[in-house]
């Protein structure tokens, strides 16, 4: 289908996701991660695609392991990762990319390393690096880098420039606590490393 139509319909499994738990299982069950990875894909030059469709994925991974690994098995994770890269300049794609991210790489070693693979430290890097104004991206990139950190991917995230962009983004942002527990926890973790 058009761009357009795909926009609006990962838009509309965005909203039915944010919903509850029982309409992101019922968005899962019917197709929705599949159809917003192929759309995404299918769309990679349009920027209003790719930010409901990270929006879409990110909802449908949120606190759900089983979802989150469902996102991952459908391309979702490249999908996230090439639509930052596509849309480097745009500030909500990169956000919600962020976001996404973020949401899939928690408490998962094998989805760390899925968006490893993919790209995703540095798509995140250059995310937080061309959105320094940015708070969101700023903190979700910082969550990404922390989730990432703690699961194997440290010593990667310090040879991309990790350190550096976290210690921006702490500066630029210091009264935003959700950014401060997630620099100090990947700075902790990135140093820890050898």
């Amino acid at each position: 289908g058009s761009a357009g139509v795909q926009q609006r319909g990962c838009g509309a499994l965005q909203n039915l996701a944010a919903d509850s738990a029982e309409c992101r299982a019922a968005v899962a069950a019917a197709g929705g991660i599949k159809a917003v990875a192929r759309g995404m894909g299918a769309h990679i030059g349009s920027a209003g695609v790719q930010k409901f469709g990270c929006a879409a994925l990110q909802n449908l991974a949120a606190d759900s392991a089983e979802r989150s690994a469902a996102v991952a098995a459908a391309g979702g994770i490249e999908a996230v990762v090439r639509g930052m890269g596509a849309h480097a300049g745009d500030v909500g794609v990169q956000e919600l990319g962020c976001n996404a991210l973020a949401s899939l790489t928690f408490q998962s070693d094998e989805r760390c390393a899925a968006v490893a693979a993919a790209g995703g430290i540095e798509a995140v890097l250059r995310g937080m690096g061309a959105h320094i104004g940015s708070g969101s991206v700023q903190r979700y990139g910082c969550g990404v880098l922390r989730n990432m950190s703690l699961r194997g991917c440290a010593l990667a995230i310090r040879s991309a420039g990790g350190l550096a962009a976290i210690a921006t983004a702490r500066k630029a942002f210091p009264s935003n606590a959700d950014l401060t527990r997630n620099a100090d926890g990947a700075t902790k973790a990135i140093n820890r490393c050898k």
